[in-house]
């Protein structure tokens, strides 16, 4: 009889071949059990999180804009109407601000609009965006040209884009206007001017000054702007009508009379001349202090003239009281510009434009796997009209929908919580 025998080892290496085998085994279940069971379940939450920060992405790159708030005090102590305000430091285009629905103009980067004040403050914002608005186009009965500006029984004439004589009442109360510069006249440079529905203005532009005049509808304001651009100490000379006296504070006013001729030099901010028989009266409020002489040859030849080396604003005020009057007019208002406040959300109008793109287009700009589906739902937005972009879901899928929240913002800053619908699946 053949007998058999196993060799040492052999029992020990079909054991090892059989335990390979179940852990394979195990191993293709694990997996299998991982792609078809674990795998899709977190592929879903990672979608859904990416796609949510996708789309929210998208919509805040696309549709977000900004709203910048300027607001602006207005202090008067005085009741008037059609007031002239002039808001520098505006460097929109006029057709992307809006001030409260009124008519406005932009001239060298200033804001001029008209607006009645009643004694008391009040707040009035500056809105701009990149989005248009309208405005009111009011009717003022006045003449503006290059070369003249009338209104309000006042007549200016205009030469070379600075004022050359100031008729009131058949009153003449500037007679000539002059610019000089270390003792020599100055009379050629570059001019602009631009008429709108409230006012005319008139800037002439120099290597070394630039001087901006605006005149209003319905006022005997004038507002000048006169900027030194090299630092030089130029100087600006009116000359004026017959005027009796003039004042400025308790140490510097005088009558003028008919044996003299003298001039006399001050540091201030206001100077008012006037007649005794309370005619007209012209005054200079000015926004500091400045280098200012009045001089006067006789009652017939009287200047006023100032130097500033640095930007100084301001106004000529005709009025028909005397110089208690001017004083009071110089405090009667005043603007404070605050700093500007900027609003960010989502626009309307740039949010339809997007849920209005094309689906296909849509889903390669979210990075979305062609294998699956969306649906955008947008409700109530514009009215009641619902917007959608998106694929249809078919009868058996599992739909997953959800929320997101956020900020719509229109072109006058508010903002208003809104929900986008997402359905996926």
């Amino acid at each position: 009889m053949r007998c058999f025998f196993l060799k040492r080892g052999a029992s020990k290496k079909g054991l090892n071949q059989v335990e390979w085998v179940i852990s394979l085994s195990i191993f293709v279940i694990y997996l299998i059990w991982f792609f078809v069971i674990v795998r899709p379940s977190l592929y879903n939450s990672q979608t859904t999180d990416t796609f949510k920060d996708n789309l929210r992405d998208e919509i805040e790159e696309y549709a977000s804009f900004d709203v910048k708030r300027i607001p602006v005090k207005i202090i008067s102590s005085i009741k008037d109407d059609d007031v002239g305000f002039v808001i520098d430091g505006m460097y929109e285009e006029e057709s992307n601000m809006y001030l409260e629905g009124r008519y406005f103009d932009i001239f060298d980067d200033k804001l001029i609009f008209l607006k009645d004040v009643n004694a008391t403050d009040e707040m009035i914002d500056v809105i701009s965006s990149y989005e248009n608005y309208t405005k009111d186009s009011p009717y003022y009965d006045f003449h503006a040209s290059e070369s003249s500006f009338r209104t309000s029984n006042m007549i200016v004439e205009i030469n070379n884009g600075i004022i050359r004589d100031v008729d009131y009442r058949s009153e003449d109360l500037v007679l000539d206007q002059n610019i000089y510069s270390k003792g020599e006249s100055i009379d050629s440079w570059e001019k602009m001017n631009q008429k709108s529905e409230i006012s005319s203005s008139y800037k002439i532009i120099h290597q070394i000054f630039n001087l901006t005049t605006i005149l209003f509808a319905e006022n005997t304001k004038i507002y000048n702007s006169w900027c030194i651009t090299e630092g030089d100490s130029s100087k600006l000379v009116y000359d004026l009508g017959e005027f009796d006296s003039y004042y400025s504070d308790y140490y510097n006013n005088r009558i003028f009379t008919d044996d003299e001729d003298r001039c006399d030099s001050m540091i201030r901010d206001f100077v008012s001349f006037y007649n005794d028989d309370i005619k007209s009266s012209l005054t200079f409020v000015f926004d500091k202090n400045v280098t200012v002489n009045v001089c006067n040859k006789n009652t017939s030849q009287i200047s006023i003239s100032f130097t500033a080396n640095k930007d100084v604003d301001f106004w000529t005020i005709i009025h028909r009281e005397s110089y208690q009057r001017g004083i009071e007019l110089k405090k009667a208002y005043r603007i404070i510009k605050g700093k500007t406040i900027t609003v960010s959300g989502i626009s309307r109008i740039r949010l339809l434009d997007l849920l209005n793109s094309d689906y296909t287009q849509l889903k390669q700009r979210f990075n979305y796997p062609d294998a699956r589906e969306f649906r955008i739902v947008a409700r109530n937005i514009f009215g009641n009209a619902t917007l959608e972009v998106g694929a249809t879901p078919y009868d058996l899928a599992t739909v997953k929908s959800e929320e997101l929240g956020i900020a719509m913002l229109d072109k006058y800053g508010n903002i208003k919580d809104f929900n986008i619908y997402l359905q996926r699946w």
